[in-house]
């Protein structure tokens, strides 16, 4: 049953991240952006490495799984303190020991945003998005979401009145790989299909959450 609540987490974490990015205009950037030292495709090591003691880390990590994913969740007291700045909490999800999404929360009040527009404006620009417009940005006044689609990639800015900010950034690429490792798991058929640069990339249909 742990198991099973290890996979379902990162998948929906996976699957929430990539929903509704096929009515989004596809960006032009080639490389997802760094987040605070992190960045998509990190090993393990890697990510410890921007923690201030990361003595706790291994055990924090969930137990592995037929699918290849693994998630842990950062605390911004955790990170050095160059990375550390305004942030709550970070929320990683690996596939094949390699870092996937990226969900990072802000405290309440962390920055000087008026709004969601601000946020949101202040935010591409850090990140080197596109702007947001109409056709990005979705939502409500008060709750509202900017998301892109990018070619191998997808990151969404989040900002709700009274909750705090946050920021996704997704590999659609592992996406892919789990949601066709999760349909052949159910299957009895599993098989492992491992990240590499040079895998070939197919066309990706739109991704519906599990």
């Amino acid at each position: 049953m742990k198991l099973l609540r290890s996979v379902m987490t990162v998948v929906i974490l996976l699957a929430s991240a990539a929903c509704a990015f096929a009515q989004q205009p596809t960006c032009q950037l080639k490389k997802a952006p760094e987040f605070s030292g992190f960045r998509l495709g990190m090993t393990l090591p890697e990510v410890k490495g921007k923690l201030a003691d990361s003595s706790m880390f291994d055990s924090k990590i969930s137990e592995g799984n037929k699918v290849g994913t693994l998630a842990v969740r950062v605390s911004g007291a955790e990170l050095k303190d160059e990375y550390a700045e305004g942030i709550d909490d970070i929320h990683l999800s690996f596939v094949d020991n390699r870092l996937a999404v990226i969900r990072a929360t802000y405290y309440s009040g962390a920055g000087n945003w008026l709004g969601a527009k601000d946020f949101f404006k202040q935010l591409s620009e850090k990140l080197g998005l596109p702007e947001p417009s109409s056709s990005n940005t979705t939502g409500s006044r008060g709750s509202e979401k900017y998301k892109i689609a990018c070619t191998e990639f997808n990151v969404t800015l989040a900002y709700s009145f009274g909750v705090s900010p946050g920021v996704t950034i997704a590999d659609s690429l592992a996406q892919e790989m789990v949601n066709e490792r999760v349909e052949k798991e159910s299957e009895g058929k599993a098989k492992k299909i491992t990240i590499s640069p040079g895998h070939t990339r197919r066309p990706l249909s739109p991704f519906q959450p599990l």
